[in-house]
């Protein structure tokens, strides 16, 4: 989306002095983190947070010792916006947006309406006990829907509220994907800047990470689900697609940009799942197990192959790079043709126009198993044998397992460092609530690439 600007200003925004935070809605603190990652003058001046859990996670990781409170309970004062001369105030106002979400009922945000989402009304309130002692800067995080049709009454009368404070308001939906973090996240954020000043938004950059580069390399065995699990959820979003619903089950390749950070962790079919990458193994003999040679069975990734014998026979377990969505045979006089939506999980090897799929023998691709030389396989199945015979597809096993994210993989893809995980857990934090505050949490490279378009002192502004 482009950029918009209710307002035009006369010069552009520059931040010369030490900066007061006040987080409204703090959350675990995306803001502050962002600050001190790009090394601007700052302090944690005030936050605002009714979860005993996010705010006990925010002192973790900022080493504050911040309370919790309700903003319903807040007034001019609390804020303590003093000393204008010698600080900038940015307030910060991620207010709730299950109001406003695809996932939730849709109650909207209208003033006096007591969704929580109508809880940016208290925001005002607070900006009208302030009188002329206003903050400089505010900068507002949520879903992209709150400039769907039926949010945007209440958006744009938002806005013109600020603007009868005196505030210029500058408005644009940016993704995760497109500053530097493997998440398909799409967020409105807007910057409101006192008196006669614009602001421009971060350009995008070339993503170089994909989700594999911040999954963990050792997995407990609680966090994958079972194969039943799997066929219940691939059954619920073919009868979900045809009732015309959104949500399904589409688990994440790591070789992919993953799917957006939710609040809960693989509780529903339509949260994150991660489809694990299964190394490249030669197997001899797979279909007698008692078969060794030199003692060995398998080969590590990237080893030589067994010596190939007279009478040995060979199979290879390989990964799930290639993994599509899953799709279903049909077959009419010898030809193969390939139908969405189906179970089965099958995976590829080789392609046919831009669906895909392993089969062994192109003439009988229909599961039916009479011999060896006809055979389909899914993640139940065993390689065929090596042979010398051209009219063979390679061999291969389709072997992976699906997963949920691991709650310290939710916090690198919302952009905060391992470390932070840890000192949330050290300070008692279960596995759960942290993947909630991850998940309600805003992307920290974002907020970074916007800081720094407010030409901070000493902090060198977004690479356009």
């Amino acid at each position: 989306m482009e950029q918009i600007t209710l307002f035009s200003g006369s010069s552009e925004i520059r931040i010369d002095k030490k900066i007061r935070l006040i987080e409204l809605f703090a959350g675990i603190g995306s803001q502050a983190k962002a600050l001190k990652n790009i090394g601007a003058d700052f302090e944690h001046y005030k936050i605002c947070e009714f979860d005993k859990y996010a705010v006990t996670s925010y002192n973790a990781i900022h080493g504050t010792d911040f309370k919790v409170s309700d903003i319903t309970k807040w007034h001019a004062a609390d804020l303590g916006i003093i000393e204008k001369d010698k600080y900038e105030y940015i307030v910060t106002y991620s207010f709730p947006c299950q109001s406003l979400s695809v996932a939730g009922k849709g109650e909207g945000m209208a003033k006096g309406s007591g969704t929580r989402s109508g809880l940016l009304w208290e925001v005002e309130r607070l900006l009208e006990e302030c009188g002329d002692n206003l903050p400089q800067i505010l900068l507002m995080e949520n879903v992209d829907a709150i400039l769907f049709k039926k949010n945007r009454k209440h958006f744009f009368q938002w806005c013109n509220r600020l603007e009868k404070f005196g505030y210029r308001n500058y408005y644009q939906v940016l993704n995760a994907k497109d500053y530097g973090i493997p998440q398909n996240r799409k967020r409105c954020y807007m910057v409101s800047i006192l008196g006669d000043y614009y602001y421009e938004f971060p350009k995008p950059i070339k993503l170089e990470l994909r989700v594999k580069d911040l999954l963990e390399k050792e997995v407990p065995e609680k966090y994958y689900i079972s194969k039943a699990l799997v066929e219940f959820f691939m059954k619920n979003t073919i009868k979900q697609k045809e009732k015309g619903n959104g949500f399904t089950f589409n688990p994440t390749d790591g070789n992919c940009v993953g799917k957006a950070i939710t609040s809960k962790a693989g509780s529903r079919m339509d949260d994150n799942f991660i489809i694990d990458d299964i190394t490249c193994q030669p197997c001899l003999t797979p279909d007698r197990i008692e078969k060794r040679q030199n003692g060995r069975r398998f080969k590590e990734d990237n080893e030589p192959m067994f010596t190939l014998t007279a009478q040995d026979i060979h199979g290879v377990l390989i990964s799930n790079s290639e993994i599509k969505q899953p799709c279903e045979i049909q077959r009419d006089k010898g030809i193969v043709t390939y139908k969405d939506n189906v179970m089965g999980a099958l995976r590829t090897i080789n392609q046919c126009g831009d669906k895909h799929l392993i089969c062994y023998n192109q003439y009988r691709p229909d599961g039916v198993q009479t011999s060896l030389n006809d055979r389909i396989y899914d993640s139940g199945g065993v390689g065929l044998s090596v042979t010398t015979s051209p009219f063979f597809m390679p061999n291969y096993l389709n072997n992976y397992r699906i997963r949920k994210l691991m709650p310290i993989e939710g916090f690198s893809l919302m952009g905060f460092a391992r470390e932070d995980f840890f000192k949330v857990k050290k300070a008692g934090i279960s596995d759960s609530q942290c993947y909630k505050q991850a998940g309600n949490s805003i992307v920290v490279n974002v907020l970074e690439a916007i800081f720094r378009n407010m030409n901070m002192k000493g902090v060198k502004r977004w690479q356009k």
